[in-house]
């Protein structure tokens, strides 16, 4: 459950869970309980695990000890949803870049002067940890 993950949530995801159910009980309007109801369904997926069966041919339902049984076969195992969980992280804010000073021409970071070339590599890491942050799913601020 979306609860337990160890993603960080901003917000008490119980909290959204008991509103969204609060909404759907009390809202007069129907576009209001269907929000509602989707919000819900994404709050609360549970995964379903699967494994192949060779003999079958075909995926099955399994607990999640027989999945975990499955870690050393490769592509043998999977975790689907029947929502796609919801996905609560908190926007990231990285360190900004290292801007070079007009008035004396150094490069300048709050702790005071660095090289261009520090500031240079300094740079290209806060980008790839942003362009890293964004394909797993984060927003990251400007």
């Amino acid at each position: 459950m979306t609860t337990n993950s160890p993603n960080p949530v901003d917000g008490d995801v119980q909290a959204l869970i008991e509103h969204c159910k609060t909404m759907i009980d009390a809202s007069a309007f129907p576009e209001t309980k269907k929000v509602a109801e989707i919000a819900l369904a994404a709050l609360t997926a549970e995964p379903v695990y699967q494994v192949f069966s060779t003999q079958l041919g075909m995926w099955v339902d399994s607990d999640k000890d027989s999945y975990d049984d499955y870690r050393h076969i490769p592509g043998h195992r999977r975790i689907i949803y029947t929502t796609p969980p919801a996905q609560l992280f908190r926007p990231v804010e990285l360190p900004k870049k290292i801007e070079r000073d007009d008035a004396d021409g150094y490069w300048m970071h709050k702790s005071g002067r660095v090289s261009a070339v520090n500031a240079a590599y300094f740079n290209e890491a806060i980008k790839e940890c942003a362009e890293a942050l964004r394909q797993q799913g984060y927003e990251v601020k400007s």
